[in-house]
């Protein structure tokens, strides 16, 4: 039950993620061949590892230069 709530979960944010994706992709900021899914499923993946990283204690200076 735990398990189903999480992946729910973050099949909503990678799904928020890959339509503004699509909006950019509207928009012409980013490639129209780009997967927005996948994308969308990759830039969460990120943000939850960078969200670990800061948890496990991991400085500042470093979490920064990941997300650049």
């Amino acid at each position: 039950m735990v398990a189903g709530t999480a992946r729910r979960a973050f099949e909503d944010l990678a799904g928020a993620l890959a339509s503004a994706i699509r909006d950019a992709q509207d928009a012409g900021e980013v490639a129209e061949h780009v997967d927005a899914t996948a994308l969308g499923y990759l830039l969460l993946s990120v943000v939850r590892g960078i969200d670990c990283m800061a948890k496990a204690g991991v400085d500042a200076a470093t979490l920064r230069q990941t997300a650049r």
